[in-house]
């Protein structure tokens, strides 16, 4: 009879390529959104990350006009950005400036190489090149037109970053989440305000990214006053100011404390981050050095706008290592590197789609896996409950490269930035939520657990 568990979603038997190892049990990390609220909101300028906030998309659908033809007419077509094309492996997790120049090079060699490409330019050929070159026009046209997207899909993520002014407003959230501006000067909150209702009030700036900014400003600063929170809601002219407002406020729901300054690392490259561990004080953080057993260090970020690296990064590196803390990370079943659970949280009931992404590839994929690959240790299975971000996912990919270890990332969902202040302005609690702390309530006291949401429950991957 039919295998119930091939083709369905949870099941093992439709993935020929998923054969764990029992001998080496896998390490299951468990971490929650509330951990760092900040990562989400943040611009990031890997190619992936960038397309899945400036480009509208239906999943890992994408949806363009293309000109094809003789006469170059314009038609609508969709493609997948996914496992099945491998320009988009290649390029999702390279610097939106490395995507193009690589994608531009690559085009360049292809057409050079490619003998069905030589014919279409009109080079001279003989029967058997032609021959060569009617066999590899399938293969021709189908990476053309590849070629084609890809370019032109980086180069209108770079159009709108332009339109969207977003090198003023990634250079704001990144000087505020790392502490410091591009040379290294200490950036203060009462120094930022004034620049930044200035940016917030010039226009320009669409609405979306105006509320990013506020909130990373919220989350991030020391000491932050109803006044100035005030002065940038004011500043930035919201279409329904009461919306954000209540958005600011839900902020606390998860565990944002207005008033309380967030906790620095004493350093990321031994010890696990704390609560809020925002990227702050240190010199191997500002310069963005990770150190790997057996590497030399390498520079993590070559770019002003891309200087924050997410908190999960070091917390999944901690545990590839075994440096976890285990006051902070409680161990169920076997500790260390032979494989055991490490829990951070309780999950929740999931709220969105449930996924997984590999350091090595993604589940279901096409793509054909080299057995004979000898990994250095077991695998590193991460569940971020809450959502998952594509700085994170890029993380892990990173890490999984680097330290020759799968690392497998889940979580309920993939966020996005709109998604994630969409899901925040949606929190909503039987207590009222106080719009900023009173002396009564300061960080050491827990703000009421939102309810689970409501809805059709999702499948869990």
């Amino acid at each position: 009879g039919r295998n119930p568990a091939r083709g369905r979603r949870g099941g093992g038997g439709g993935n020929s390529w998923f054969k764990p190892n029992r001998d080496t049990p896998a390490t299951l990390l468990l971490v929650d959104r509330s951990d760092d609220p900040l990562s989400p909101l943040l611009h990031e300028y890997t190619y992936q990350a960038m397309v899945n906030d400036v480009i509208p998309l239906q999943g890992d659908r994408y949806t363009y006009q293309a000109a094809s033809g003789a006469n170059k007419e314009k038609q609508e077509k969709t493609v997948f950005l996914n496992e099945a094309d491998p320009l988009w492996v290649k390029l999702r997790h390279l610097h939106i400036a490395d995507a193009i120049n690589t994608v531009l090079e690559d085009f360049d060699k292809f057409t050079k190489e490619n003998k069905a490409a030589h014919m279409a330019k009109g080079g001279e050929v003989d029967l058997k090149q032609m021959s060569d070159a009617i066999r590899s026009l399938p293969q021709y046209t189908e990476l053309l037109g590849k070629y084609s997207m890809h370019i032109e899909l980086t180069r209108k993520c770079m159009k709108l970053h332009e339109d969207k002014k977003l090198e003023d407003v990634s250079t704001f959230e990144q000087n505020m989440a790392v502490g410091q501006d591009p040379q290294g000067k200490t950036t203060k909150k009462d120094e930022i305000v004034g620049p930044l209702v200035q940016l917030l009030s010039s226009g320009g700036v669409e609405e979306s990214d105006r509320i990013r900014l506020v909130m990373v400003f919220i989350i991030t600063q020391e000491g932050v006053t109803e006044s100035d929170i005030d002065q940038l809601v004011q500043a930035a002219k919201f279409t329904d100011e009461d919306k954000v407002v209540q958005a600011l406020a839900n902020l606390r729901l998860i565990g944002v404390q207005y008033k309380s300054a967030p906790e620095k690392p004493s350093g990321m490259l031994s010890t696990t981050l704390n609560k809020f561990p925002f990227i702050k004080g240190s010199a191997e953080l500002v310069s963005g050095l990770v150190q790997m057993p057996g590497k030399s260090a390498v520079q993590t970020f070559d770019y002003d706008l891309s200087r924050y690296r997410p908190p999960l990064q070091f917390v999944m590196q901690d545990a590839l290592n075994n440096k976890l803390d285990t006051n902070t990370y409680h161990t169920v079943g076997k500790a260390g590197g032979g494989g055991g659970s490490v829990t951070r949280a309780e999950a929740k009931k999931p709220s969105g789609k449930a996924g997984w992404a590999s350091g090595k590839q993604a589940r279901d994929s096409p793509v054909k896996v080299d057995k004979s690959e000898e990994r250095a240790g077991p695998r590193l299975l991460v569940f971020c409950n809450g959502g998952v971000c594509f700085s994170e996912l890029r993380a892990g990919y990173e890490l999984s490269n680097r330290s020759n270890r799968d690392v497998v990332i889940g979580s309920t969902e993939f966020l996005n930035p709109s998604r994630y202040v969409e899901s925040i302005s949606a929190l909503h609690t039987d207590t009222p939520v106080p719009k900023h702390d009173s002396p009564e309530q300061r960080s050491d006291q827990e703000p009421p657990p939102p309810p689970p949401p409501r809805g059709e429950e999702d499948e869990l991957c």
